[in-house]
């Protein structure tokens, strides 16, 4: 099952070395998830969100999954690339 659209263009942003804490960030999310069939909150933070035709996302707020250090590192990448 393939999820990709055909319909339109794709646009691709990467900017390598992006963020020096990625992998902080990733292994906060890939310990969430270690123990598929573990049952706690931070794996139920996850909002579904699908639009037919459009897109399939699971979402949540960094804010509350990461701790405020990585957040505020990721806020202020992000507010620089912006800029």
């Amino acid at each position: 099952m393939s999820l990709a659209h055909a319909d339109g263009p794709t646009h691709i942003l990467t900017s390598p070395n992006f963020l020096p804490c990625a992998a902080e960030l990733r292994a906060v999310f890939d310990d969430a998830f270690a123990e598929p069939r573990q049952a706690h909150p931070m794996r139920f933070v996850w909002d579904y969100w699908h639009v037919p035709g459009q897109y399939t996302l699971h979402r949540t707020m960094a804010s509350d999954y990461f701790d405020e250090d990585l957040f505020a590192k990721l806020t202020d990448a992000l507010t620089t690339f912006g800029q």
